[in-house]
């Protein structure tokens, strides 16, 4: 018997082997506390134990064999999707009763059923289940986000030059190799693992994006965990809504511009153009660059930008506008670019923009001759509103610098007259002894 202040000694109760059950079933096994109130006696003589066991001790033991019989039996149903991230990560799932029916397993649903369900079985046999136990997510939350992203690429062929690439739904991420999923690394020998994800991939997905994967579950759990502002930052993860809504963080806004900058093939640290992040597609970022990085420079467009940013721009200073014949020339471009935008994979000449790697110095010269040349019929002068709406302050500083009437007189234009400026520049040209 236990002394006092020790715990009772433990009794193990197996069945002899030729009790087995059907199948090579494991043998059941109970270990029963050797207590007067479980054990009132002991038969030495006939090897006899008589037991008494409270309400449930029993079916503890009949629970794990039945465990260790379903651990068996639903191996073939808990593969997941082939190639998919879970088994990557080798993760394995838990059916479900409908997917069980189907396969003519209804036998394994009631003995599921019998072990204490779909939830609980899940649980003690480390199953990934659609249904997620009490406080789950205030461990696994990142776990959950962090597949939900890797799950969401998708591999597409290039219709031009016929080579695949992929791209992710959540992060908007085009990648031309392989992208490299979550890894499960195992740190002990009692099953922890940690999980790897590319930096890249770390972002914190919109709630229209969990709800149109009808991933609510995850929504709410985010929304115990203080909303998906507050998510993202406790878990360090960036958020993948529409950059508009996040790249007023000037770190944001240096991560998307290095990301195109990198796609494109354009120079590193250098601000692109507005015109080559709309011809991409990217007007988002070209908005987030008029705005400067709103943190540090709510107004001033592109130098503002490069500025805040530590970037170079292609646009030139205030002093470099002291040169009507240079405003002439940028102002061409613009128009050039704006109101006659080249085809599909041609790039005109003359439209070859400094800072180019293509724009050598015969570029450069090829340029200044084209840049003497009249502009195609049907080029108009373009507005102040016009300039500040495609985010050149720049040029629209030049033209009240110089006046509109001049530059577009060196262009051939017909200068806009409505401005009150340019009415009094359109008089004196008219009447130079008034």
């Amino acid at each position: 018997m236990a002394e006092a202040g020790q715990a009772p000694a433990l009794l193990q109760v197996r069945p002899p082997a030729a009790a087995r059950g059907p199948r090579s079933a494991p043998r059941e096994e109970h270990l029963i506390p050797y207590v007067p109130q479980i054990v009132p006696s002991v038969d030495l003589a006939a090897g006899v134990v008589y037991v008494q066991p409270p309400a449930g001790l029993l079916e503890l033991g009949r629970q794990q064999n039945l465990l260790a019989t379903l651990e068996r039996d639903l191996e073939p149903f808990t593969q997941p999707a082939p190639l998919s991230v879970l088994q990557r990560m080798g993760l394995r799932t838990m059916p479900t009763s409908a997917q069980l029916e189907a396969a003519g397993r209804r036998d394994l649903v009631a003995a599921v059923r019998a072990a204490g369900g779909f939830l609980e079985v899940a649980q003690a046999l480390g199953l990934r289940s659609q249904r997620k136990p009490a406080g789950y997510w205030e461990d696994e939350m990142n776990l959950e986000l962090t597949l939900f992203v890797a799950a969401h690429w998708s591999k597409f062929k290039d219709p031009d030059s016929r080579q695949s690439y992929w791209y992710n739904q959540i992060t908007h991420r085009i990648s031309w190799e392989e992208p490299v999923l979550p890894q499960r690394i195992a740190i002990d020998d009692e099953g922890g693992y940690i999980v790897t994800e590319a930096e890249e991939d770390r972002v914190m997905p919109s709630r229209s994006a969990l709800q149109a994967a009808g991933r609510y579950d995850l929504h709410h759990a985010v929304m115990l965990h203080g909303g998906y502002t507050v998510a993202s930052q406790s878990l360090d993860r960036r958020p993948a809504w529409p950059p508009s809504q996040h790249l007023d963080s000037l770190a944001a806004l240096r991560q998307e511009l290095r990301q195109f900058v990198s796609q494109t093939g354009l120079r590193r640290g250098c601000l692109p153009t507005a015109s080559q992040l709309l011809e991409a597609g990217r007007g988002d970022l070209y908005q987030a660059s008029r705005w400067g990085g709103g943190a540090i420079v709510r107004r001033g467009g592109f130098c503002a930008a490069g500025q805040a940013l530590g970037w170079e721009t292609q646009r030139r200073g205030r002093r470099a506008w002291a040169d009507a014949a240079a405003v002439a020339g940028e102002l061409r471009r613009f128009i050039l670019d704006t109101q006659f935008p080249p085809r599909a994979g041609s790039t005109p000449q003359g439209r070859l923009r400094r800072g180019s790697p293509a724009r050598s110095q015969a570029g450069e010269r090829q340029g200044q001759a084209l840049d003497a040349q009249p502009l195609p019929p049907g080029a108009r002068m373009p507005t102040h509103l016009q300039l500040a709406s495609a985010g050149r302050h720049d040029l629209k500083y030049a033209l009240q610098l110089h006046g509109s009437a001049s530059i577009a007189a060196m262009l051939g234009l017909q200068g806009n007259t409505q401005g009150a400026h340019n009415r009094s520049r359109a008089r004196e040209a008219a009447d130079p002894h008034r």
